[in-house]
């Protein structure tokens, strides 16, 4: 049998409530040993830690993604009103975690209307905090390639 690391998942994400269970039970009989969990903003990543602790082969990444500024139902909106600065802050200690292995979900999108000078300082903030963490990073990449 062939054995699968799932790189970029989002299987706490809602469209996964109704067979979650069911799902993450039959990944390990399908030959899946590791999943990347990914959050994209903080109103998620304690549903993405509950994931990791749940089964030793989810591994969590924790992050604000570029979208997450514009989204409304994203805490970096609905809660934050757009300080990523301030909800970085506030996500400091979950990188503490023994089951955060990345920062994660990050990185450019330029598909959606979200200010790209945000996004890129977005971006440098998570890429200097994953540096000063010795974390890899999980990027996200939507028509940004030259950047």
């Amino acid at each position: 049998m062939n054995h699968i690391f799932d790189t970029h998942a989002h299987y706490s994400s809602r469209q996964f409530d109704a067979d979650r269970a069911a799902l993450l039970k039959a990944l390990p009989e399908g030959g899946v040993v590791g999943v990347l969990e990914c959050a994209t903003h903080s109103g998620d990543a304690a549903r993405v830690l509950e994931l990791a602790h749940a089964a030793p082969y989810i591994h969590a990444a924790i992050g604000i993604h570029p979208e997450s500024l514009i989204e409304e139902d994203a805490a970096t909106v609905a809660v934050y009103h757009g300080d990523w600065r301030a909800e970085l802050a506030a996500m400091r200690p979950l990188f503490e975690d023994k089951a955060v292995v990345a920062v994660g979900e990050i990185g450019l999108d330029h598909h959606w209307p979200v200010p790209r000078q945000e996004q890129y300082a977005l971006f440098e903030a998570q890429l200097q905090l994953a540096k000063e963490l010795d974390l890899p990073v999980s990027v996200h990449d939507r028509e940004a390639h030259a950047e």
